[in-house]
């Protein structure tokens, strides 16, 4: 990643508006978990972009790299905003909704969050992620069955998937405890 990272401060140094160049700056620079710079590096790619005619290109990427960073961070509010823009920009990529998803849940929104994994999989049903994400917002309202449902899709889709695999037993183990509460009598 360092040469990468030396190729784009040439970019940038050659063309400080080449907005691209710091997206993919702080692409590098997350992947080395550098998430302050990433920060500073898509900032600037928006800021750059956003003043620019807007003659094509993704920036609604460059928003989520944004969120992405600053979920690294624990700046949740930020992450969802970022992931906010970058979904208002391009409504129909999965992942834009599944990773705004994760950000409302860890803001406590959880029924906007369940609102974005369904949206997720019908843009892509084969999206494990946001059949474990849903599963789990599923789990916590006590909808186990729907959620055993959707963690299974996780597996079928991904089974190696050792989150959601762990989640389910844990699922099937709550309404195993729950069978056997029902069925024991009245202690009293």
């Amino acid at each position: 990643f360092e040469e990468a990272i030396a190729n784009y401060h040439r970019a940038i140094a050659a063309n400080t508006d080449f907005w691209p160049a710091y997206n993919n700056n702080g692409v590098a620079l997350s992947a080395q978990g550098k998430y302050d710079e990433a920060i500073q590096n898509y900032s600037m790619a928006i800021a750059l972009y956003t003043k620019a005619a807007k003659i094509g290109g993704d920036y609604a990427t460059v928003h989520f790299n944004l969120g992405d960073a600053f979920f690294h961070v624990n700046r949740i509010n930020e992450a969802a905003l970022q992931f906010e823009e970058a979904v208002r920009i391009r409504p129909e990529v999965a992942a834009f909704r599944n990773s705004l998803g994760v950000a409302l849940i860890r803001l406590g929104r959880n029924n906007e969050a369940a609102r974005q994994f369904l949206q997720a999989l019908q843009l892509d049903p084969e999206h494990a992620g946001a059949h474990h994400n849903l599963a789990m917002i599923l789990s916590h309202q006590g909808n186990f069955q729907e959620a055993i449902a959707h963690f299974s899709e996780a597996l079928r889709i991904q089974p190696k998937y050792s989150e959601a695999r762990r989640n389910m037993q844990e699922v099937l183990k709550k309404i195993s405890d729950l069978q056997e509460k029902r069925q024991r009598p009245n202690e009293g």
